[in-house]
């Protein structure tokens, strides 16, 4: 894979990963204690799926992609 597609594909997911966690930050702010940890059960899988399945395998195989503050 071209370097610059491995960068674009790495970003794109980081930037899913972005969108998910700031869907958190409404829910936090926006509903009831019980609504966010229902959220926050629900969400936690797939984030940390993004991170496990996705996001570290890819950058163990193009570590130029990586972004210098992904840790």
């Amino acid at each position: 894979m071209e370097s610059e597609l491995a960068k674009r594909l790495g970003d794109e997911a980081n930037d899913i990963l972005g969108r998910l966690d700031m869907t958190c930050h409404w829910a936090k702010k926006s509903c009831t204690k019980e609504e966010f940890e229902w959220y926050k059960k629900l969400i936690t899988p797939v984030m940390t799926s993004v991170v496990l399945d996705l996001l570290n395998p890819f950058y163990e195989k193009y570590p130029d992609a990586k972004p210098d503050d992904y840790d």
